[in-house]
């Protein structure tokens, strides 16, 4: 060996600081095992107990560290007199250079603590937006660029920064000048703050581990280092440390590959330098062949036959990338790699888990010449990318088929803010609105029990409200506001007078909001306050010890995104935990990852996820720091160290990094490192090797993958050709008849029970097997005969309810259109999701319509109640008909009031009105007004408006029962918009007696009037423009308490009392106006006009076809009830803006026509006592709009639900055109 030439500035630190060192390249496990360590072990293992200083074994992960106790047992159990068993381990201590990390900060305390991750973040996201502000104050058209993408997210840059600080770079050095300010801002926050990066904080500890070394000596006695490739650079400084404080250190390094060459040529001389030693090679021993492997027979250098071919493999894929025929060596015995190609993460984790317990069946290897060795010495590794799904898949494999082994990984359990509640409280924060807040309240369960008091002094229960219920009003007053902000809504609930709304809005007061901007204390008071009102208590405590740092240090302002993503991170951590019968360490069987994996001694392993894309992983290149910026430091770092060309063991001219520089990975190193771990696990197996790939995604399962590029190679080496189309076929089946083969020692029924995959279907159909039978059943043909009818697996009861199905007149309608959504709703209680109706502007213009057109009648009637006029016994009254002047100066009236009362409350909390406010606010009065013409003009004299259908003496929730035809009686109930009444006087039509049952001949009745088409009022011409003028301007001026008129909610405000029930299964809590009990109405009087208010653009003429396909018949249903409570002239009819000029309304439908559609009441009173509702049409429309179905809902072919709808419900068949 050549003896080291000139060092370069910074070596020989460690000679100086030690008494000896020794630097080990080794090829494999085994002969560092054999010739190093336990060597070593036995040396240290007598005295380590009796010595002050820990003695350490550091290897890079705790699998490391337990597989070199495993071999340790293994020894001392082979030999039980020997050596082995005489020196324990007791004094050892191994580490990994997290453990090596804690022991130098409490051995050497450094002033500054390294910061965390999240409070890195943190620091980076407000600095980028406090120079955001700086330069925006500088150039008021600046824009802040990438500024904004750093504030949103600083992982990206806080990636970039750890890789420069790991090889002793600074930003200053590499990075975009734009950054620059940026950092400045960053690293005075952190001295603020009394924190430091990790990698300075790593640097700072060396300095004092070797100042403490050379002026009292070691902190630590000897170390064996073993297991550190290329791969571990940014360990570099921490490794030193630990060096720099021993005794004296063995360190034990892979031999470098031709991958990523650069890098591991430079870690080897870095490491050959700065001990100033030379490296020294482990001279492979020649072992006699194992007990029980005469058929593998070993060579000379005491590998088996199985292992030559290994090796072959290896060298095939490594000098000829990819092993093609013509490039490759002849192939090797067909048997000495399986491959398995399955279709997606589910099959391949369960034939990986096969393949392992054929290997554990067998008990001994599979070599090329099949032999083996004794089972108590298998040590199988199934190797897995890390945390996910195929690791939790294989784990739940192995502990249903009661195969004790050891799962490193284990899987997420739920931690302290695992909970859903949790989860919608952050997404509440960052958006504030009326869905964040619905869903917040689905899951909190603050709602229970609780009681505020209300407006009068008693107390309304919130916990008593329905969950519906309370969504209700939110959505009520969202719509009444017509502004999605929960500030807004929370005040216009708490000024109602109404208890439920005023409970609903001291409810609302437990859910505090985060400022829109402030500082860290700031926000961290706000929480103090917000968290206990939630009762979270404990959250807030580890929130606390998480902001220690940063409490009354930090001096920048925050955006609430950015706190919001500080919090979301600190409270991220979840727990992990195995399987009973994954906690077995000296199992045969071991569930590892690529970095465990390499390194340690295997006899069989099973490499998975080798699928493109999936492992390795692709390289992600930094925005802030790419590749050529890396070579580019690199290249800095050899120009730096032409002083540190000297000869070495192996030649002359390596480069070595000094002035505390180290080498910077790119990421194509990074991967190309990560393939020779690969590449060296094809090696490391000595009697069984198995490699795996899928063609279905874990993320997108519908994304088909291709076999990955290493999974390819290792197939050409092995086999000698490629892997086509045919070849992945073969695969395929091959792998499907080892899925196929039952192992014969879990055949026991327990165990075969425990596997949900081959339980009896009987035990399988409440789980996941029932969506089969289900499908299978609707999709069943029937043997010639007719079709059939709904089943129970088709929105059907397979049983008459003991009670008939009632409901509203507007849900009967919409079960001819969407019948399985009905169904759902009525039966299940699952109705659409109402936090994702976004549909507000709709929802608010027919609000603010119906209550304004609902406030003139009641001030008409009032004047005339005053003068001794007003018909009724007690109940809601008929009101004289209002002129159009009247109409249109209450409705003016009731508009500003709605006006001012929402800019008021807006007002007081800094809002401005959206500029989208005043525009459909306007537009609403015009339809307001439009409709009141409608009505003015009609010809009746009297009116009533939102009236119930419920019988006299019934109560509120009774029904009226209409008979039909076949003598079903259909039980209806609902409210009519506006009811106009004529009497017989005023119609000159004979008063009569009128028996409810068949329908006579329809009588003509004047037509209804049209109007002229009209768009909503401009600016110029809106008559409400001067009062929005006015209401909008005075948001800028002091607020001032509101006058007699406009306290309250804005329904309060006009006088009107808002509808306990929901109107539309898919508009949800739309507020009507003046509901009373009927009790003192007498129908038996006069002809009667139902009217049904339509503010919508889409709206048609009722005609009979359009009944029959389903459209109108909510109005058609009112009708027939009113006749049956006595009325004997009824009309029903649309109210809405005509959407022709001149062209006359066709006259409205009378009751007396409904006969037409006797069969359809029929079909609709069957399935109210059936409980048989059935579907039909598509389930999702490419085009149009989509029902929003509650539960998942396996779709059908259309024209077999057609027949059965048709079958089951054969009068209803104008419901599928």
């Amino acid at each position: 060996m050549r003896r080291p030439g000139r060092l370069t500035p910074g070596a020989g630190d460690c000679h100086a600081a030690m008494q000896s060192h020794r630097l080990f390249l080794s090829d494999s496990f085994r002969e560092s095992w054999s010739a190093i360590i336990r060597p070593w072990l036995l040396d240290v293992g007598s005295v380590a107990w009796r010595n002050a200083l820990p003695t350490v074994v550091l290897t890079p992960t705790r699998g490391h560290a337990k597989a070199l106790r495993h071999l340790w047992m293994q020894a001392v159990d082979a030999n039980p007199r020997g050596r082995d068993s005489a020196v324990g381990l007791l004094g050892v201590r191994f580490w990994t250079p997290s453990d090596a990390r804690a022991f130098l900060s409490q051995r050497f305390a450094q002033k500054q603590l390294p910061a965390t991750r999240e409070n890195m973040h943190l620091l980076l996201s407000a600095a980028a937006g406090e120079q955001m502000r700086r330069r925006t104050a500088e150039n008021p058209d600046a824009r802040p660029g990438s500024l904004l993408s750093v504030a949103t997210d600083s992982s990206v840059l806080a990636r970039a920064l750890d890789d420069l600080g790991a090889a002793g770079w600074s930003w200053q050095d590499q990075g975009p000048e734009w950054t620059r300010p940026l950092l400045a801002i960053y690293a005075e926050q952190l001295e603020l703050c009394g924190l430091t990066s990790l990698q300075l904080h790593d640097r700072l500890l060396f300095d004092a581990a070797l100042a403490h070394a050379r002026r009292v000596g070691p902190s630590i006695g000897p170390v064996l280092i073993h297991g550190f490739g290329a791969e571990y650079w940014p360990r570099y400084q921490t490794l030193r440390s630990v060096a720099v404080a021993s005794t004296s250190t063995i360190l034990v390094l892979p031999y470098p590959s031709h991958y990523a060459e650069e890098a591991a040529q430079t870690w080897i001389s870095t490491w050959e330098t700065w001990l100033n030693v030379e490296r020294e090679f482990i001279e492979a021993e020649a072992d006699a062949p194992s007990e029980g492997s005469a058929g593998n027979a070993g060579s000379s250098d005491g590998r088996t036959a199985f292992q030559r071919d290994l090796h072959a493999i290896h060298d095939a894929v490594e000098l000829h990338s990819g092993g093609t025929p013509s490039q490759a060596p002849a192939p090797v015995a067909s048997e000495s790699v399986r491959f398995l190609l399955s279709k997606g993460v589910a099959e391949e984790a369960r034939a990986a888990a096969m393949q392992a317990i054929q290997w554990l069946e067998a008990g001994t290897g599979e070599g090329a010449a099949g032999g083996g060795q004794s089972a108590g010495m298998l040590r199988i590794g199934i190797v897995v990318p890390g945390l996910g799904a195929m690791a939790r898949e294989i784990s739940a494999l192995l502990s249903a088929w009661q195969v004790p082994h050891f799962d490193s990984i284990g899987h997420h359990t739920p931690g302290l803010f695992s909970s859903s509640a949790w989860e919608a409280w952050l997404d509440l924060q960052l958006r504030p609105c009326r869905r964040t807040l619905l869903r917040f309240l689905r899951v909190w369960k603050g709602t229970e029990d609780l009681a505020v008091a209300g407006p009068s002094g008693g107390e309304t229960t919130v916990g008593a409200l329905s969950l519906g219920m309370i969504e209700d009003v939110i959505s009520g007053a969202l719509a009444e506001l017509f502004i999605d902000d929960i500030l807004l809504i929370r005040e216009a609930l708490k000024s109602s007078a109404r208890p439920r709304d005023a409970a609903v809005g001291k409810l609302l007061d437990r859910i505090a909001l985060l400022p829109e901007a402030g500082g860290f204390d700031d926000f961290l008071s706000t929480l103090e306050a917000a968290l206990p009102l939630l009762g979270w208590q404990a959250e807030l405590d580890v929130i606390r010890r998480q902001a220690a740092f940063l409490r009354g240090r930090m001096s920048l302002k925050l955006h609430r995104q950015i706190f919001l993503n500080w919090l979301g991170e600190v409270t991220q951590g979840v727990g992990r935990t195995r399987d009973d019968l994954g906690r077995h360490f000296y199992a045969r069987v071991h569930l590892v990852t690529y970095e465990e994996a390499a390194g340690q001694p295997w006899t069989h392993l099973i490499l998975t996820s080798l699928a493109d894309g999936v492992w390795p992983a692709p390289p992600e290149e930094s925005a802030f720091l790419s590749d050529e910026d890396i070579r580019e430091l690199n290249k800095r770092l050899r120009n730096w160290n032409l002083a540190s060309l000297r000869s070495t063991s192996v030649g002359t001219g390596e480069y070595v990094p000094t002035l505390g520089r180290a080498w910077c990975l790119s990421p194509d190193e990074r991967r190309q490192l990560a393939e020779a771990r690969l590449l060296h696990l094809v090696t490391a197996a000595t009697h069984g090797l198995a490699l795996s790939t899928r063609l279905g995604d874990e993320t997108e399962p519908a994304r088909e993958l291709n076999a990955g590029a290493f999974f390819t190679r290792i197939y050409g080496a092995a086999r000698g050709q490629w892997l086509d189309e045919a070849a992945a076929h073969r695969l395929e089946v091959a792998t499907r008849e080892l899925l196929d083969q039952a192992p014969s020692t879990l055949e026991a029924p327990a165990r075969r029970a425990s596997d949900p995959s081959t339980a009896p279907a009987a035990a399988r159909l409440p789980q996941a097997g029932q969506t089969r039978v289900a499908r299978l059943a609707r999709l069943k043909d029937t043997e010639g005969l007719a079709a059939p009818r709904f089943s129970e697996y088709e929105f059907a009861l397979p049983h008459r309810p003991a009670r008939p199905i009632s409901l509203p007149c507007r849900e009967w309608e919409l079960a001819l259109k969407a019948p399985a959504m009905v169904w759902m709703k009525r039966l299940l209680g699952v109705g659409p999701d109402r936090a994702e109706d976004d549909d507000i502007t709709s929802r608010s213009t027919g609000q603010w319509v119906h209550q304004w057109l609902a406030r003139a009648p009641i001030a008409a009637g009032r004047a005339a109640r005053s003068g001794g006029a007003g018909r009724g016994l007690g109940g809601p009254r008929l009101h004289p008909m209002p002129g159009v002047d009247e109409w249109r100066a209450t409705i003016r009236q009731c508009a500003n009031m709605s006006l001012r009362s929402v800019a008021m409350i807006a007002a007081r909390h800094g809002r401005a009105l959206p500029p989208l406010w005043v525009p459909v606010w306007n537009r609403a009065a015009w339809l307001a007004v439009t409709l009141s013409e409608i009505v003015a003009d009609s010809g009746y004299p009297e009116l009533v408006s939102e009236i119930s259908l419920t019988p006299p003496g019934a109560g509120r929730g009774g029904f009226v029962s209409v008979p039909t035809s076949s003598g079903i009686e259909l039980l209806l109930e609902g409210r009519m918009d506006v009811l106009l009444h004529k009497p017989f006087a005023d119609a000159e039509l004979p008063k009569a007696s009128v028996e409810p049952g068949p329908w006579d001949e329809p009588s003509p009745l004047p037509s209804a009037p049209s109007v002229p088409a009209a768009e909503p009022w401009s600016d110029e011409e809106s008559p409400f423009l001067s009062e929005a003028a006015e209401a909008h301007s005075s948001q800028a001026q002091e607020v001032t308490e509101p006058d007699a008129v406009t306290e309250g909610s804005p329904a309060e405000a006009s006088g009107v009392e808002a509808e306990d029930e929901e109107d539309d299964l898919f508009t949800r809590a739309t507020v009507r106006a003046h509901s009373r009990e009927p009790d003192g109405l007498d129908y038996g009087d006069g002809r009667w006009l139902i009217l049904d208010y339509k503010t919508g653009r889409s709206t048609r003429n009722l005609t009979m076809a359009s009944l029959a396909k389903g459209t109108g018949l909510q109005v058609a249903l009112y009708a027939l009830a009113l006749r049956q409570l006595g009325a004997p002239q009824v009309d029903f009819a649309y109210a809405y803006p005509s959407s022709t000029l001149g062209e006359a309304a066709p006259p409205p439908l009378s009751v007396r026509d409904l006969a037409e559609i006797g069969p359809l009441l029929d079909s609709l009173a069957r399935m109210q006592n059936s409980g048989v509702f059935g579907w039909h049409g598509q389930l999702r429309t490419e085009f149009g709009p989509r029902l929003p179905y509650p539960l998942a809902t396996l779709p059908v072919p259309e024209d077999l639900l057609e027949e059965r709808w048709l079958a089951s419900h054969p009068a209803l068949a104008g419901a599928l055109a």
